[in-house]
């Protein structure tokens, strides 16, 4: 496998979206849907074993083993942009490495496990206007079809999305708390890895900026992993994006107006990380 490109960004950022454009690249391969089932199919990388609370991975939690154990189940599940299977093509057609495209909120929580994993990865980091996205994180609990856990020790009732550190504080806490602790925490972390790591191991980009100038944004990503800018990738972002497979409702002012009373209250205390993430595209590693 060679230089893997991986999305990453809080739930309900714009990861599906940037994800289902990329993988119309001819040189991208993908998995269908997310890496939850290949990563916590693992026992030791799953919550709560080996002393893990949460989602969070680092390379401490990666030996050979896993490595290559992971690295096997990628190519395994991989499909190019046709929907083949590596293994279903004529020998004379396959590749003698493939280029995986990868997208999981709950990476935010690993980005030093997947580079100790994938050297040579880069990451895309998409972040979103912090009310707006945590309106859809809302949304997306309300709706019941994120659920990551069904149980979680001293939790009532299933858990959506990523399970970042320190969520048992939120027990019996409103919603609007838990989706905005969510939101900081993923963010935070990406940030603080992601400027942990080499030049030109990773790029950021925002959602509104991908969804004004999709083929600007889209070239700039290409740009940065090396990757063609080409046919088809010219063609789908000629126009305006399409939603993604995951929109529960199409974004727009009055989403977020519903919840403004809700979330006012927490405008102050995500205006620091906010003001960071505007930043990042100075910060382009």
């Amino acid at each position: 496998m060679k230089s893997p490109l991986l999305v990453i960004g809080a739930p309900r950022s714009g990861t599906t979206l940037l994800f289902e454009t990329l993988a119309r690249s001819g040189e991208l391969w993908s998995i269908p849907g997310e890496s939850h089932r290949i990563i916590e199919a693992i026992p030791r990388l799953r919550p709560f074993a080996n002393g893990k609370d949460s989602n969070r991975l680092t390379a401490e939690d990666l030996d050979a083993a896993i490595a290559q154990t992971l690295t096997a189940r990628f190519i395994r599940a991989a499909r190019d942009n046709k929907g083949r299977r590596l293994t279903n093509l004529p020998e004379e057609d396959r590749p003698c490495a493939i280029r995986l495209l990868e997208k999981t909120p709950k990476n935010c929580l690993r980005v030093p496990f997947f580079r100790a994993l994938f050297p040579d990865c880069r990451f895309i980091f998409i972040h979103r206007e912090p009310l707006a996205n945590i309106a859809s994180i809302i949304e997306g609990w309300q709706s019941g079809r994120y659920v990551s856990y069904r149980r979680l020790p001293g939790w009532e009732g299933p858990w959506s999305y990523l399970l970042p550190p320190g969520w048992r504080a939120l027990a019996n806490r409103p919603l609007a708390e838990i989706a905005t602790f969510q939101w900081k925490t993923a963010n935070a972390c990406a940030i603080a890895d992601l400027r942990g790591l080499p030049p030109g191991s990773w790029c950021s980009v925002g959602y509104s900026d991908l969804v004004r100038d999709p083929a600007r944004q889209i070239e700039r990503l290409c740009r940065f992993a090396d990757l063609p800018f080409d046919e088809r990738l010219r063609t789908a972002t000629s126009n305006e994006l399409p939603h993604s497979r995951s929109t529960l409702t199409p974004p727009g002012e009055n989403k977020l107006r519903k919840r403004q009373k809700e979330l006012e209250a927490f405008r102050l205390e995500v205006a620091e990380l906010a003001a960071e993430l505007e930043q990042m595209h100075l910060l382009d590693g």
